[in-house]
């Protein structure tokens, strides 16, 4: 439920103009994007999913850990940024191994 309406939280509680909010919204989505493909590329070469998907949710739960941190959600723009990215780029890794794991 958290991602659904984030972009929304976002668009009101930062002030930002609107092309600063699309740029934030395509940064978390090429973020996800590169991610998957350097996972992608990662996960033949190693043969481990399970592994992989189970760093990816640990990296994404860190990414979450940096935005309870106080009011960091709308104060502190390179932490709401980064921590996204890790979210996106633990998704990205968790996906891969879902995957794999539902195809074999």
């Amino acid at each position: 439920m958290r991602g659904l309406y984030w972009s929304s939280y976002v668009y009101i509680a930062k002030p930002w103009s609107y092309q600063d909010w699309v740029y934030y919204g395509n940064t978390l989505t090429l973020a996800f994007c590169i991610a998957g493909s350097f996972v992608g590329l990662l996960q033949p070469w190693t043969h481990r999913y399970k592994s992989i998907q189970i760093a990816g949710l640990c990296v994404k739960i860190i990414g979450m850990g940096i935005m309870l941190e106080g009011d960091m959600a709308t104060d502190n723009t390179a932490a709401m940024v980064i921590s996204m990215i890790l979210v996106r780029f633990g998704g990205s890794m968790s996906v891969v191994g879902s995957r794999v794991a539902s195809e074999a």
